[in-house]
């Protein structure tokens, strides 16, 4: 009997697990490349994902301050809209808006296609309870070689996968000359 109510409650407060090797899935046509992740940025306006790119820093702060609406998103702090980082010719930047998992394991990722970028954010199982306070998430940067891309205008995807198998996405463009 005491076994017995051992398991019920092993089985009623143990958390969800990921399976072994649970991760991001490769996105269709594409294969998985180096990234570089920068420092947060801005705080972001709304709770939906946002994806924004640019061919430069100076062209993707621009396209974060239009998407928030919001002139002073980059003068909320010193460095708020990555004003410390140097334009690197040959790279594409890429501003992701995605709310925190709270207890949840995430991992990222980054693939392309010859027309296509995609950052691709995976989120488990929660492993507990979530005491976090809702808050605006920050932007956060990913900067990615435009070598395997081919030229004119690129389709730049931020896949939401979860453990269950779903997918939510958001898109954007960017033109590469």
């Amino acid at each position: 009997m005491r076994f017995a109510l051992v398991l019920c409650l092993l089985a009623v407060t143990a958390p969800a697990c990921d399976s072994p090797g649970a991760g991001p899935s490769l996105p269709s046509g594409a294969h998985w490349i180096a990234y570089t992740e920068s420092a947060p940025g801005p705080i972001g306006c709304g709770t939906r994902p946002t994806i924004v790119a640019g061919t430069g820093i100076d062209d993707l702060r621009e396209k974060v301050v239009a998407a928030c609406s919001r002139p002073s998103i980059c003068n909320q702090s010193p460095a708020g809209c990555w004003q410390d980082l140097q334009d690197q010719p040959g790279y594409v930047y890429i501003a992701v808006l995605i709310m925190p998992a709270c207890t949840a394991t995430t991992k990222d990722d980054v693939a392309e296609s010859p027309t296509a970028i995609y950052v691709v954010h995976w989120t488990g199982h929660a492993q507990g309870v979530c005491n976090m306070m809702l808050a605006l998430p920050p932007y956060r940067l990913f900067v990615v070689s435009r070598s395997g891309l081919h030229a004119g205008t690129v389709k730049v995807e931020l896949q939401l996968q979860t453990e269950g198998g779903s997918t939510a996405t958001a898109d954007t463009e960017v033109e590469l000359g």
